[in-house]
């Protein structure tokens, strides 16, 4: 049996882990996004920011609509206060500014060996790169309601850990931390 070199499975065993924590969530062409995530107990915290954003009716609704979702341990990588004012109900601009960043219109898969710029609902271009084999990133820039302090905190990339879920009105990618615009 040949050997594989060490330094190869060095990538594929940080994927493995990465994709761990990310639940499986099969393709259900008959429910729409917002019931598939509403299913999984990992979106908890995604669902909550949409419905205080005002945007889980689109997520429900008849699309078509591609959505980009993170996991509660997802939104663990914002610190504690500004979760707390997002959810809080202190800055409702704010979490609609997000919650509208990781929702483009349209059904797009995630384009196999090579890159595209998407356009969100409130105007954040969001860069799949798929350039990397079976590793998809996805990158944020621009936008509208966000503050530039929360954009600097490192969080305007993320691993797409599952991709082109299909749905009855898109296709749901899970990310594997936070995106912010």
């Amino acid at each position: 049996m040949p050997s594989i070199p060490r330094r190869s499975l060095l990538p594929l065993l940080a994927g493995l882990t990465a994709c761990a924590s990310v639940p499986e969530v099969p393709s259900q062409p008959n429910r729409p996004i917002a019931s598939i995530l509403a299913a999984d107990d990992a979106f908890l915290r995604f669902i909550e920011a949409s419905n205080r954003a005002g945007t889980l009716a689109e997520l429900g609704g008849s699309g078509p609509i591609t959505v980009f979702a993170f996991t509660n341990s997802g939104w663990g990588d914002l610190p504690a206060f500004t979760q707390q004012s997002l959810l809080g109900g202190s800055e409702p601009l704010r979490v609609q500014a997000l919650m509208r960043s990781l929702i483009v219109e349209g059904r797009h898969p995630v384009p196999q060996g090579r890159e595209v710029t998407l356009t969100s609902l409130n105007g954040t271009r969001l860069k799949i790169d798929a350039r990397e084999g079976g590793t998809a990133r996805i990158e944020s820039a621009g936008g509208t309601g966000m503050s530039v302090g929360l954009g600097s905190i490192g969080l305007r990339s993320a691993r797409l850990a599952r991709q082109d879920i299909q749905a009855a009105n898109g296709i749901l990618h899970i990310m594997d931390g936070m995106l912010v615009p």
